[in-house]
């Protein structure tokens, strides 16, 4: 069947006639007489615009301005030159206000230009007048194109006026071109400083974002120096079985106060355990990680065992800490110390699988020289540990591993003969008659078993009369699987070890195995895991992927010993405690927001509270709210007062001064609404507010601003 293809498309559409106004022709430059700088600058910029071909520019003072008529003006671009020192916007008499509210409701392109001639801070807050109102111009006016540029620069010499009248003049040909597209920006506030024009931008303030997520517990990870006194961290798993999640908790326990048989060390390396995996991925019933570390004793305990046994300072081995902690608390008897010649790697790489094996070869199976084993997974860290206990008690050795890799290693490395190395990835029935031909079918006098599922149960029958099957495992535990009678027949045993067991129930006898192991490292008879696969602590998630992946050799130890640094959620901060001798003022405290700032001040231990307002309560409103604040422990005064009026903010000072004690802080959350909008508005004349503050004395004084 032949194919066809063809295409479909639409008529190309018309521009439409452009809706943009006609091209300005005429320019009103609009001054104040008293800013000198204003009248200069207004006869310059008329010249300027005259010489670029507009057909009519003129110059005006405020009080010249003829009425804008909106029909009339749409050509008309009015640029206004307003002077902080002499603004037309502070404090403006009705005439005036009436001017500039004609303007703004009836031209159709405005650039209104705010600068200043002298003067600091308080002149760059009055520029922001135009600012604020420009927002509500263009808000309420959608005809109008309303630019506010805002010059930084003061203008105090001819040479800054010309400069000035230079840029303004390219930025309003830019800005008031009659088509956007062809606008430089399509921004409408702006700022100059020197030869630059500014636009603002909101940028996240990302200190004091982190800042508000701790206090609200929303804190996001963020890289953390591991070893930090001042913020002891600990390893958290965010959600069971991602390994991704893992990441850094702030460690309280390490700043509560040590336990009698305690001791505290700085974390130099930890031991990786499979048993840590299966319980980061969820797969442990009740189940606690390892805390297998090494490092320095930073703090010793009050019992007599470890005054005996410690001191700050020594290098030790232990388990059961917080899992890997950067300062570790350890119970003494989980613990020991190391000898000189064993670094901290090895030492966090020995202590779970070494004393696993020799409570088990020693305090379950009594393993006697000319006796067998059968250890699976050999070239791991317990089955590298069974080899050399097995082989200094004098016994048999045999050992499954699951790679022809795994079975060249331990030939390289244990001398163990080939036919004594068996594949775990073989059939649990085929290797068990295998290993039962090589026994004469008198099987192993030990079991030293982590296999599961069928492996364990062929392992069990491969136990020979009077002996052991020694579980080291989990999963068939926590499964409560069934095993065969079959083995106790020949009066076999089967046991489990798990050593968090015997270290929390039986202290004494778990540290007594760890001293006999330890006492046999500094012999030279046993020898450290081979290889150690260190990763910096910073790559914890890493390690924890390669022993859940079961291929590597040796055991896995992370290494903390260098500045690393980890992703940790840092706490939240302390909470505010303000001085119960303290009053503080609320201006504006009546309302909504004042009433709840009231009540937060009390819960934060204030001792005096004041609000003011205009108007009283009455007192069965009063009283019981004074009460509830009682409660909290705050004493609540309800005072009536105007803050615009300055007699009535310096009784409230006297007040405070002789009456209470002094002001620790001020809260202004008053305000009045007076909503209309430009077109209705009237001028608001001669608006003045007056703050009171605590002195260096610290008393009250009036601070009229």
């Amino acid at each position: 069947m032949a194919r066809a293809s063809f295409i479909v498309s639409k008529a190309i559409e018309k521009p439409k006639p452009s809706d943009t106004p006609s091209l300005i022709d005429t320019v009103i430059v609009v001054h104040n007489p008293t800013s000198p700088v204003g009248q200069s600058a207004s006869t310059t910029l008329t010249s300027a615009f005259q010489q670029k071909g507009f057909s009519l520019c003129i110059n005006y003072s405020w009080q010249a301005l003829p009425e804008v008529d909106a029909e009339a003006c749409e050509g008309t671009m009015y640029v206004v030159l307003d002077s902080a020192n002499s603004s037309v916007l502070e404090h403006p008499t009705k005439e005036m206000f009436n001017r500039y509210q004609n303007l703004f409701i009836n031209c159709h392109n405005l650039i209104w230009i705010s600068f200043q001639e002298a003067g600091g801070l308080n002149e760059g807050s009055i520029k922001g007048l135009a600012g604020g109102l420009a927002r509500v111009v263009r808000r309420e006016n959608g005809g109008v194109k309303l630019i506010t540029i805002d010059v930084r620069n003061v203008l105090s010499t001819e040479d800054d006026v010309n400069q000035f009248v230079r840029k303004v003049q390219d930025v309003a040909l830019q800005l008031l071109a009659p088509d956007v597209s062809n606008r430089a920006t399509v921004d409408e506030e702006f700022a100059l400083d020197g030869d630059k024009l500014l636009i603002p931008r909101a940028y996240a303030d990302k200190k004091f974002n982190n800042w508000t997520d701790l206090v609200n517990g929303r804190s996001n990870l963020s890289l953390q120096p591991f070893k930090n006194p001042a913020l002891p961290l600990r390893m958290e798993v965010g959600t069971p079985g991602l390994l991704s999640s893992i990441h850094f908790v702030h460690d309280t326990d390490a700043s509560s106060p040590l336990g009698g048989e305690q001791i505290q060390i700085d974390s130099k390396a930890f031991g990786v355990n499979f048993s840590d995996i299966r319980c980061a991925l969820g797969q442990l019933q009740n189940g606690t990680f390892m805390g297998e570390c090494a490092g320095v004793v930073t703090a010793v305990g009050s019992g007599e065992f470890v005054r005996r046994t410690y001191k700050v300072g020594d290098r030790v081995v232990g388990m059961h800490a917080q899992p890997f902690a950067s300062y570790s608390l350890l119970n003494g008897y989980d613990a020991h110390v190391l000898p000189d010649n064993m670094s901290f790697a090895d030492a966090a790489s020995m202590q779970v699988v070494f004393t696993t094996v020799y409570y088990s070869f020693v305090n379950i199976a009594y393993l006697e020289a000319g006796q067998s084993v059968l250890v699976h997974y050999g070239s791991g860290g317990v089955g590298q540990a069974a080899i050399q206990l097995a082989r200094h008690f004098g016994a048999e050795i045999f050992v499954t591993v699951g790679s022809e890799e795994k079975k060249q290693f331990l030939l390289d490395h244990f001398n163990l003969p080939e036919s004594h190395i068996l594949s775990s990835r073989a059939s649990p029935r085929d290797l068990k008659r295998h290993l039962l031909r090589l026994t004469q079918n008198k099987g192993v006098n030990v079991v030293l078993n982590s296999a599961s599922g069928e492996m364990l149960a062929e392992s069990w029958h491969c136990v020979a009369s009077f002996g052991f099957h020694i579980e080291l495992g989990k999963t068939d535990i926590d499964k409560n699987t069934h095993i065969s009678m079959a083995p106790f027949k020949r009066n076999a045993t089967f046991s489990s070890v798990d050593l968090v067991t015997i270290a929390k129930e039986r202290p004494k006898v778990f540290y007594n195995v760890l001293d006999k192991t330890i006492a046999l490292f500094a012999k030279g008879v046993l020898k450290p895991v081979y290889p150690l696969n260190k990763f910096p602590i910073d790559q914890l998630e890493s390690a924890f992927r390669l022993v859940s992946e079961r291929k590597h050799i040796g055991k896995v130890v992370l290494d903390c010993e260098h500045k690393e640094k980890v992703l940790a959620v840092l706490p939240a901060p302390a909470p505010t405690k303000l001085r119960s001798e303290g009053t503080y003022i609320i201006a504006g405290g009546l309302g909504a927001i004042g009433r709840m700032l009231v009540t937060h001040l009390a819960s934060l231990h204030a001792g005096h509270i004041i609000t003011l307002s205009r108007g009283d309560l009455a007192d069965e409103e009063r009283l019981p709210w004074q009460a509830e604040i009682a409660k909290l422990g705050a004493k609540l005064h309800v005072l009536t007062c105007d803050i615009t009026d300055a007699s009535s903010v310096q009784k409230v000072a006297e007040y405070c001064r002789h009456s209470l004690p002094p002001v620790r802080g001020i809260f202004h959350a008053g305000m009045v609404l007076r909503v209309r909008t430009c077109r209705f508005s009237r001028p608001v004349l001669n608006a003045h507010m007056c703050y009171i503050h605590a002195d260096h004395d610290n008393r009250i004084a009036r601070w009229p601003r």
